[in-house]
């Protein structure tokens, strides 16, 4: 079974720009970034991830980018959403802490809604007796 990663290699670089939130050559900017801090941080051995490098900062671009919810991508990505949420924390902090990516201003995809939330009145028609409609009431004993 094909990785999200393999998935996205095979896009040309426009499209993995729209559908990752960077370009190929940040990403794998990026991506050298979180191998060296894992390494560094589990030189003396622990436990492999589940998910790949590649997939753990693409499962993070993507919720930075769309904003799903987490149990949505440990859907998407196989994994629990306790996962989910350690992985996005751990991605988003040690890019930080590089100092070389500034994650608050990823474009995200542009859509300008309107929404009128103006109160106005509600024209209902007037009672009359010609309108209301009178039920004989059955006297109770």
């Amino acid at each position: 079974m094909e990785t999200t990663y393999e998935k996205a290699l095979k896009l040309n670089s426009e499209n993995f720009k729209l559908l990752i939130g960077v370009k190929k050559a940040t990403f794998h900017l990026m991506l050298d970034c979180l191998t060296d801090a894992y390494q560094e941080q589990h030189r003396k051995g622990g436990r492999p991830r589940r998910l790949s490098m590649e997939d753990q900062l693409i499962m993070t671009l993507r919720y930075l980018r769309y904003y799903p919810t987490q149990r949505l991508l440990a859907f998407d990505f196989g994994v629990g959403v306790a996962t989910v949420n350690e992985t996005i924390t751990w991605v988003e902090d040690t890019l930080r802490s590089s100092g070389l990516f500034d994650l608050d201003h990823l474009e995200a995809p542009s859509a300008t809604v309107a929404i009128d939330v103006t109160e106005s009145p509600i024209q209902r028609p007037k009672k009359t007796k010609a309108r209301i409609i009178l039920v004989k009431r059955k006297d109770i004993p």
